[in-house]
């Protein structure tokens, strides 16, 4: 059909040839009434029977109303449930979004933190090195110093015995 060759894809003749170009005539009337007379047993086997169907009651009709209305009541339960599921998730939901909300401002905050981190200047390792050379002489003089206080303690001691 793509091609323009409507009838040899299998449309038909009385409606595609025109569309390849050719002169089409009408159907001859024993073809109407051919296809008038298919119509009509389609639509009779499809017609609706308008007698209705009388339904067979049984007897024990309050065993039946009883079933019925069991029915009824688990439908009613089963939507209640679903409503309350409903509910339910739309609580949890609703919690667990403003707990995502949370955590992208605490994550906001801590880019944040990060970035004045890395905007101030560092502390040059020779610094470091000297405070610790001058910590570390300080901490031994006084180390040398508590100790020679110590020695003469306990030569005092030594000389009262």
């Amino acid at each position: 059909m793509l091609a323009g060759r409507y009838t040899e894809s299998g449309c038909s003749k009385l409606w595609c040839d025109w569309r390849d170009g050719k002169v089409t005539h009408p159907p001859d009337v024993d073809s109407w009434r051919t296809l008038l007379n298919l119509f009509q047993e389609l639509t009779s086997k499809l017609a609706f029977d308008p007698k209705p169907i009388e339904p067979d009651i049984d007897k024990n009709l309050k065993a039946i109303r009883r079933l019925l209305s069991t029915k009824e009541t688990r439908i009613k339960e089963l939507e209640s449930n679903l409503s309350q599921l409903w509910d339910t998730n739309a609580v949890l939901h609703q919690k667990g979004q403003e707990y995502i909300t949370q955590l992208e401002e605490n994550i906001t905050l801590l880019e944040k933190e990060l970035k004045s981190i890395k905007a101030t200047p560092a502390i040059p390792s020779d610094f470091i090195k000297g405070i610790l050379a001058e910590s570390t002489q300080i901490i031994s003089e006084e180390l040398s110093y508590k100790e020679d206080q110590l020695s003469n303690i306990q030569a005092k001691d030594y000389a009262l015995f």
